[in-house]
Order: C-alpha cells, then structure tokens, then sequence
C-alpha cells in the first residue's frame, strides 16, 4: 500500500468514526424534539375528530412537555457549550520571537501538504502535540474585552522596546550566567547552553546578526494592521513543542520529529472531525463541572494563558501571592488544617444542583459515544505517521534514540536536580540548559558517545528562537509551578507566570550553596529536632553533643528498634506538614528508613563540610553530591549504618575523610 493510499485509508476510518459521534448527537436531538413530533401528531388528529379518550387527553400534557424539553435541553447545551477544558499551562512563543521556528514549520507543513499550525508554544515536557483551539468566550462583553486586550498587545512597537527589547514578567538574570543571547545557546558544555562544536561560532554569529536587523527595523504599525492583528482569531491548532526537544535536538532532528505531528493538522482541517473534536471536547468539560466550586474562575483558553516572555501582563491566576516560600524548614511549620465545608446559599446550592445535573447527562452522551472518540483518534495518528513518511523517514528512526535520550535526562533532571531546588523555594533558572549537560554527561557514559562529537557540528535547534535564554526562563517557572507537587515549596509559589515573594531563581553556579549546603542542612536539623522529642529533652540547646554527627552515630547502634522508631517519626513529620493539593508527585513516598538514610547522610555531609574541608556539589544526573579530597561517597556506609546498625565502615569513611564527628555542626 502506497503512502497516499494508507494516509487516505487512516483519514477515512477517522471520518466514520467521527460521524459516528455526530450521530449521538443527531441521535440526542432527535430525543429532544420527539416530545414536539408526538404533539404535533396529537394536535392534527384531534384537529379531524381521530383523537379522542385517553390520547385526547394527554394531548396538552405532551404539548407541555414539548415546549419544556427543548427549552431545559437548550439550556443544558448551553452550559456545555460555555464550559471549557482544563486549560494546557504553555509558554507562548510568536512568530516574532522565533522567526526561523515558524519557518521551519511552514516548510514542513507545505511539503506534508496540511495546513499550517496557526502558532506555536513550549511545555517544559518530552512531549509534542497539537493543541485545538478553545470555545471562544460567549456574549459582547467578553468579544470586547478580547478585542481590547489584542488592540493593546497590536499597538505595542517592534523593535527596541517592543519585541527587540522584551523581558519575562518577574526575570532575573543570575549573576554568572550569560544572558538571553547566544552564550544561552551555544555554552561549552558547562551546563549553560548546547556543547559548542566546530560551526558554533557561525550559528552564533549569523543569529546575532538577525537579532540586530530585527532591531533596526523599528516601525509604528498602522491603524488597519492594528484592526488585523487586534480581530484575527486563531484558524487552526497550536503546536506544543516539548522545549528539552528544542534545547537538546538538532534542527533536522526536531524537524524530523515533529513531522508527524505537524501532519495531523489535516484532521483538524476536516470539518467532520473538527466537529465531533469539539462535541466530545465540550463533554468533557461539562462531565467535570459537579467537581468544580461555585463562582469559581474558569481557566484559560490556549490563546489566554498566562504571559509568555514576550508578552508582559497580568496572568490568569490573580489570586493573590501565597504565603512566603523559602523558609528555614518547609516541615518545620505544623500541620496545615483542612478547609471546612463552605457555606452554599440557596442560589449556590440551586447552582452546584445544575452542574450535577449538565454533568449527567454529558457523562451519558459520552457513554453513547462509546470507543468512537478514541478509534477516531488512534485513525488521526495513523493516518498523520503515514503522510510523514515521505518527510525524513530515515532521519526520524536516529531521532527516536534522542527521544529516549532527552526523556531519561530530564527525568532525572527534574528529580535529581529540580526537586530538590523547589523544595528549597528556589527553582532553577535554565533547566533547559541544564538539560543538555545532563545528557553531555549520559551520553559520554555510554554507548551513544559514538560519533558525539560530529553531531556536535550540527545546528542546535535551540538556535531557531530569537532569545533562548528567556524562553528558557519562563519554561522552568512554568516546570516549577506544574512538577513541583505536594510539598514542594513551589506548590503555589507561581502566580500570573511570575514567581511569588520568597521563590526565587538560582544559577546553576549558586546551586551547590543556595540548595545543596541548605538542603543538608536543613535536614540535619530535622534529624535533631526528631532526636530531641524521642529522648524528651527539655532544654535540647544546652546538650553537649546537640549537632554533633557522634550523638546521631550512636543513637542509631543503640537497639534493634531504634533505626523504626526514629525513621517513623521522620516519616509522621513529613507527612503530617505536607499541604495537600498541588501538582502530582514526582517520586513515590518515602518510607522510613530511606528517610532516615537521606537525613543521616545529610548530618554526614554537613560534618564533612564543616570540619574536613569539604564543599556540596552537583552532578547533573545524581543531583546532590559531597566534593571531598579523600574517601568518596559516605553513601554506601550510612546505609550499611541504618540497615545493620554496624558503624565500623562509616567511622573508616570519617576516619579517611579526616571527619571530626564529635564537632557541632553549623544547623539551620
């Protein structure tokens, strides 16, 4: 079968199964208006003397219920109509700040022949699809309200103090890392942008030089090119680039990549599927309005989402800053109690009474629709994978590894980095940067380093944006406000797109100081705090041995039940101070004794600081680490330590390290 022929056959199969849900919803108004036909039926024959006894007398009762039912189901597909899906938090990015990006897709998209993605924007995910725009809001009011906003961002200049001279809401440039220009693409493998290779320094060279014609073509738009931009809605899906993609990629990789997503646009052009997209789209909005509060704000559509770093502007989260981040301790606090049941007026109640009840009947016309929404999906996919054969096949089969490579990496970036600098209230400001290094390092480890150096040479894709190091800045805070889960301090820490009081951003230089010496820090009081409830202290700050790594040494070789009871207490702290809500956790719970391990290595760690000469570290895919001159990893031997209680190889480890564990530690 040729491409053509299986891209048809795929986009065929989708059809029927996309007029398969528009029969649901033929099939639904039919329902509604089969109360009107039986009426009608009712009325004529009872017009000619064919009606009488007990039809004659249902007659004005189904005439009722012809007249309620369209109204009450005209008033329930209104409610699914206004109600919109959970909005995709992206970073917008415009065609002005990535000129040669959206060429890039144009290209693509012209010789897949699809339609053109109408814009494009980043998820700081391994992920790309395409992302349909919303219902757009309903009433004159909303209309000018939108207009009035586009009206604004269309009159705002070009070129110096416009899009030449933008900046992120709430950005900081860290004192030791380069700015939003080629240095945060084109790093040396340091962590702060793409590992240079031998055409480097002619990429860098031709994007400064594009960057400054941009800024010397400064222009006032006129009054018909404001009405344009200010009315013109989006026609077609939005692009979601995964921005580890961008950052670590080259161009003919990401291209090859995105060849099948961009293919799907043809979908989207169809009319059919368009439509039965946004039926099923609009029931899931509604089959999930009963979990929502009353008077609560919808969130933002694609094309309303918080500011992007070319776009300044209040955000759609104006709630209010949250509470202060970045405290001494974020366990330290106590419990946070549940908020009470909230009082519902009459007019609350006769509210949530009617989402629960729009809610029903979407949940029932999406078990009508059956497995069709998913087939038609899955044929979607098919179809666009088959058109984009003819488009870089043979590159997309070397992509794939890179795939894989970018998705181990910035997992173990965001957990064995991230995490940790979020729970600290700081959140590192180029993850994407820091990304690359991690897989630099992943890749010399193993077999991939072959031919490393030669792809090298290749055009980072990084280098099709305007400002990389902005981008870069937005895409972390955002990695930070949907990654950082419960108890993490970045857990309502970003409000509007802009970080709260307290969470502040981190070069990668100021990492080991600001997160790793505070992080162990932090957890070695913890550590004495639970010792000094256990032993009941009443006065800890006068023990002898209060901060000393001998007294958590010894403690441990005590008894068999010791390591329990003092791993349990850590275990009920955390537990008990962790707010609820917030994003899904990265890593699964810990349990006890692997607390206690991280802890007692920590009070290890601190002592080795404090007393051996020794400096906190990070390695881009272990995280954390401690730089000694001697002795390695205290690792191993502190979970000998709390698994068997035999502290014979950790006191070797001191011993070699020339650790003074009888010394207080400096605690937070």
């Amino acid at each position: 079968m040729s491409t053509a022929t299986g891209s048809e056959a795929g986009a065929q199969a989708a059809r029927s199964r996309a007029l398969a849900v528009l029969r649901v919803r033929g099939a639904a108004l039919g329902v509604v208006l089969l109360p009107a036909a039986v009426a009608v039926v009712l009325l004529a024959g009872s017009a000619v003397g064919r009606v009488d006894g007990v039809l004659a007398a249902l007659r004005w009762p189904v005439v009722a219920l012809a007249v309620l039912a369209p109204a009450l189901a005209a008033a329930v597909a209104r409610s699914i109509s206004r109600a919109e899906p959970a909005a995709t938090l992206t970073v917008p990015v415009p065609r002005r700040a990535a000129p040669d990006l959206y060429r890039l897709v144009g290209d693509l998209a012209e010789r897949l022949g699809v339609p053109v993605p109408a814009a494009v924007a980043l998820t700081p995910d391994c992920d790309s699809w395409l992302e349909d725009p919303g219902p757009a809001p309903a009433g004159v009011r909303s209309w000018l309200r939108r207009l009035g906003r586009r009206a604004a961002r269309a009159l705002r200049p070009r070129g110096p103090g416009g899009s030449g001279s933008v900046t992120v809401p709430g950005s900081r440039t860290a004192p030791g890392l380069p700015g939003a220009g080629d240095a945060a693409v084109f790093g040396s493998g340091d962590g702060q942008g793409a590992p240079r290779g031998p055409a480097a320094e002619s990429h860098a060279a031709a994007a400064a030089a594009r960057r400054q014609a941009s800024a010397e073509a400064s222009y006032a738009p006129n009054w018909r090119e404001v009405v344009e931009r200010a009315t013109a809605d989006p026609e077609g899906p939005v692009l979601v680039i995964g921005s580890p993609f961008l950052w670590w990629m080259r161009v003919g990789e990401l291209r090859a990549v995105l060849a099948p997503v961009v293919a799907g646009t043809a979908a989207s052009a169809q009319p059919d599927i368009a439509a039965a997209r946004r039926f099923v789209r609009a029931l899931d909005a509604a089959a999930a309005l009963p979990s929502r509060a009353p008077g609560s704000a919808e969130g933002p559509g694609t094309y309303e989402a918080a500011p992007g770093p070319y776009d300044a502007g209040p955000g759609p989260y104006e709630t209010g800053v949250g509470a202060p981040l970045g405290g001494p301790d974020p366990y330290a606090a106590g419990p946070h109690p549940a908020p009470g049941p909230a009082r519902r007026g009459p007019r609350a109640r006769a509210g949530l009474l009617w989402r629960r009840f729009t809610g029903g009947i979407a949940r029932l016309l999406l078990r009508a629709c059956g497995e069709h929404p998913v087939e038609m999906e899955r044929a979607v996919a098919a179809a666009a994978a088959e058109r984009a054969q003819a488009v870089d096949y043979g590159l997309r089969i070397v992509a794939q590894e890179q795939v894989g490579l970018a998705y181990a990496g910035w997992d173990r970036l965001l957990t064995r980095v991230a995490l940790p600098a979020w729970r600290m209230g700081r959140w590192p400001s180029r993850l994407n940067a820091g990304v690359v290094s991690a897989l630099t390092e992943l890749s010399r480890r193993d077999r991939l380093a072959e031919g490393f150096a030669t792809r090298l040479g290749e055009r980072p894709a990084c280098d099709l944006l305007e400002e990389p190091g902005m981008v870069d800045e937005a895409a972390s805070l955002l990695a930070a406000e949907l990654f950082s889960g419960p108890g993490g301090a970045a857990t309502g820490a970003v409000v509007g797109g802009e970080p709260a009081a307290g969470f502040a951003g981190v070069s990668w230089e100021q990492y080991p100081d600001e997160v790793v010496d505070r992080k162990w820090r932090l957890e070695a009081a913890r550590l004495h705090a639970v010792l000094d409830r256990l032993e009941d202290c009443p006065e800890p700050a006068g023990r002898p041995d209060r901060g000393t790594l001998a007294r958590v040494v010894d403690r441990l070789t005590v008894g068999p039940d010791e390591v329990d009871r003092i791993g349990a207490a850590l275990a009920r702290v955390q537990r008990q101070n962790v707010p609820a809500g917030g994003a899904a956790p990265l890593t699964p719970p810990r349990t006890g004794r692997e607390l206690l391990v991280d802890h007692v290595l920590a009070m290890v760690c601190c002592a080795a600081v404090d007393t051996a000469g020794a400096a906190p570290g990070l390695d881009w895919l272990d995280g954390p680490v401690l730089r000694t001159r001697r002795g390695g990893s205290p690792a191993a031997a502190v979970r000998t330590l709390v698994e068997t209680r035999d502290d014979t190889q950790l006191r070797s480890w001191l011993t070699a390290a020339g650790v003074r564990p009888e010394k207080p530690v400096l605690l937070v």
